[in-house]
């Protein structure tokens, strides 16, 4: 009898604990973003996002009000490295979110762009942020002005080196 008691309070317990929460995508990390009247809720992990390892990323949409899910058919999702798009794609959802694994091919900025959708109609769209570390065995790219200087006067020195050491 004790036990079957025990047993219902857990019940109990678990069910109003499951009823009550609040729909979230955040795994480690992640940001919130009110648009149009609708909570964008975007998260990830691991908190610290590294190149060429797994990653998992979610998507919720949520009324701010009462802070229930919103159903939509499908979010359209993608990720970028400056003017590099590395993924895009459709993603549906599944019991009120949508989670997906990606691994980032390298280091540095992306914006990850996700557009909430009903058949063809937009329902909103919000763009993130995130930073993900150089893999520990990437050389790192520099696209600055100043770094293809540098290069291309190493590149000179090179050749003038290579001009004097022929002579000899």
């Amino acid at each position: 009898m004790k036990k079957i008691f025990l047993w219902l309070c857990f019940l109990i317990t678990f069910s109003l604990g499951v009823l009550n929460s609040k729909i979230e995508a955040h795994l480690d990390a992640g940001e919130d973003a009110v648009v149009d009247g609708y909570l964008v809720d975007f998260g990830y992990a691991p908190e610290a996002l590294q190149a060429q390892k797994p990653a998992e990323i979610a998507f919720n949409l949520v009324d701010p009000e009462t802070e229930q899910a919103i159903v939509f058919d499908n979010v359209w999702v993608r990720i970028a490295r400056g003017e590099e798009i590395v993924f895009a794609g459709t993603l549906h959802q599944e019991i009120d979110h949508v989670v997906f694994s990606y691994t980032f091919p390298s280091g540095g900025n992306y914006e990850i762009n996700a557009r909430f959708k009903n058949g063809a109609e937009k329902i909103v769209e919000k763009s993130f942020t995130v930073e993900v570390a150089a893999a520990e065995n990437e050389i790192p790219q520099h696209n600055s002005r100043l770094w293809k200087i540098f290069l291309a006067i190493g590149e000179f020195f090179r050749k003038i080196f290579s001009a004097i050491s022929s002579l000899f």
